[in-house]
């Protein structure tokens, strides 16, 4: 309420810096729990869990990022909004990228796989209620329960439908996706249980148990090799309108699972580590988009190998679509779509609302 009261009195002005005549579709896909080093398009060896990504022209994997946060409850509002990590609270004061988007005069849309009531999206729904449009398609209670789940792939059901009814020639849309969150096999479907064995079919086996990596490290590969075939998948929806589009990935934190002899499992655990924090972006852009804003893509990919944070998220999307606002320099010194992109150090939040440097960690 406060925040509403807050943006009613002390308007947001953005608005495109040239307006295109021509349609516009941009989608942030927040994914969840997903580890940078699972992905074989970044190296992960000997599995093949990226075969779609890997083949999907116009796609760039950046290959140093870290997540502003150890867990979502403060890793979304924190990217959201680019908030400082050393005074969390900030961020409910601050513009959000919707914000930003629905000044400029896009049609917003918050399509969720998460769990509306769930205390960890207590303080994410604040933003998510600045859309224009709210779809949560999981509103199951029974945490554990995979029958109740819905698998990602429903989210491009509602964005197929969403994209043929709408009217609007600017459209902004994030998906908030259920992604690798534990339990890994409830997150994909029985024809990508490849890797085993696996959890699949198994009582519940969450035991803080190192002897019980191996199956759950085959489970996250699964989810890995699913959330691939979903990424992939929102890329096709979104390329068939032939439209200035991208389609951006980022995942809101990633995963311990027994790693090293600390032997920690799951995330937001006291010890921050490499695992939990390096995580995959991934950037597509249509042929449409590379036409109108060539030096912009430049960018991009001049910049894929970088050491950036989450933090640049806000920035970046906003330069991404050419939105300017306030009388702020327009090259935002902390886009990966600038060539005039600056390195900060790239700090993390961890549970205890301390911080902790990204590029310190062993």
């Amino acid at each position: 309420k406060n925040r509403r009261e807050l943006f009613k009195n002390k308007p947001i002005h953005a608005a495109k810096k040239e307006a295109l005549r021509e349609k516009e579709i941009y989608v942030l896909i927040l994914g969840e729990t997903a580890r940078y080093n699972n992905f074989s398009i970044n190296n992960y060896y000997p599995r093949e869990t990226n075969p779609n990504l890997r083949s999907t022209d116009n796609l760039v994997s950046y290959t140093d990022v870290c997540a502003s946060s150890t867990e979502t409850r403060t890793s979304v509002p924190l990217l959201m909004t680019g908030a400082d990590v050393n005074n969390f609270p900030t961020a409910f004061a601050l513009p959000s990228i919707i914000t930003f988007f629905r000044s400029a005069g896009f049609e917003t849309y918050w399509i969720s796989n998460q769990n509306s009531s769930d205390m960890n999206n207590k303080s994410i729904k604040v933003f998510v209620n600045e859309s224009d449009n709210v779809i949560y398609i999981n509103e199951t209670v029974a945490k554990f329960n995979e029958e109740k789940f819905k698998y990602d792939e429903e989210l491009i059901l509602v964005l197929n439908s969403m994209l043929l009814r709408s009217k609007s020639n600017k459209i902004f849309v994030i998906l908030h996706a259920i992604g690798n969150h534990y339990r890994y096999d409830f997150r994909y479907p029985p024809q990508f249980d490849v890797f085993k064995p696996s959890m699949k079919g198994m009582a519940d086996v969450r035991v803080d148990d190192p002897a019980t990596r191996d199956i759950k490290i085959n489970s996250y590969d699964n989810a890995i090799l699913y959330t691939d075939y979903f990424i992939s998948s929102v890329i096709r929806a979104v390329s068939s309108y032939r439209a200035v589009s991208t389609v951006i990935y980022l995942s809101d934190h990633g995963e311990d699972i027994f790693d090293d002899d600390r032997n920690l499992f799951l995330h937001a655990n006291k010890a921050v580590t490499k695992y939990v924090v390096k995580v995959p972006l991934f950037i597509w852009f249509s042929d449409s988009y590379r036409t109108i804003y060539p030096l912009k893509v430049e960018a991009l990919i001049k910049n894929k190998d970088r050491k950036i944070s989450a933090h640049n998220l806000l920035d970046s999307m906003l330069n991404m679509a050419d939105i300017q606002y306030e009388g702020r320099d327009f090259d935002l010194p902390e886009s990966i779509f600038s060539n005039k992109l600056e390195f900060k150090k790239r700090e993390i939040l961890a549970p205890d609302y301390k911080t902790v440097d990204c590029d310190k960690l062993p």
